[in-house]
């Protein structure tokens, strides 16, 4: 749904519905744009503006869907993975 309204679509019903019928696990992890350590390259063409834009969309899509979103902490990796495991502990 996210990627739908990125590009513009809008009208894809049937992509709503499979969404709201294919449930993934309730939590969403999400990694949100850090401009610290953004950069473009042959993989990652998006400009900053538009990756901004792509992760609201993605975010507000999970979020009508009544998804528990957890946003990952803008910090090293390794701080990242504990978060991830503690998160994930705390589902168990």
């Amino acid at each position: 749904m996210g990627y739908c309204r990125l590009v513009g679509i809008e009208d894809a019903e049937h992509i709503y519905r499979a969404a709201e019928l294919f449930r993934y696990n309730r939590k969403v992890f999400l990694a949100p744009p850090w401009r610290d350590i953004y950069v473009q390259d042959n993989q990652r063409r998006q400009e900053w503006s538009e990756a901004v834009h792509t992760y609201e969309c993605i975010a507000n899509a999970y979020s009508e869907l009544d998804y528990d979103l957890i946003e990952l902490p803008l910090a090293p990796v390794a701080e990242r993975l504990a978060f991830l495991e503690d998160e994930i502990a705390i589902a168990v």
